[in-house]
């Protein structure tokens, strides 16, 4: 959920700019970016440039799962004992 959230926040985020906000090597950050994008929570935009540039950006399923857990998290708040 930490990198669907960061995606959520920062539209067009780069693969390092995801390992920098979580402290995560590139080889797990891959790995998690691979299955968000094979469960179609993200999308990968590839761009024609040296060095080549990839941006992700959440599809709509992933916004709408986000609206769950942010109904989730707020339900958690209100709840607290």
């Amino acid at each position: 959920p930490e990198v669907l959230e960061y995606v959520y926040g920062h539209e067009g985020c780069t693969q390092a700019d995801i390992g920098e906000a979580w402290l995560l090597d590139k080889s797990t950050v891959s790995g998690l970016i691979d299955r968000l994008e094979r469960d179609g929570l993200i999308h990968r935009e590839m761009y024609p440039e040296i060095p080549p540039k990839v941006e992700y950006t959440l599809t709509e399923r992933g916004r709408s799962l986000m609206r769950v857990l942010d109904q989730l998290c707020t339900w958690g708040i209100e709840n607290r004992p």
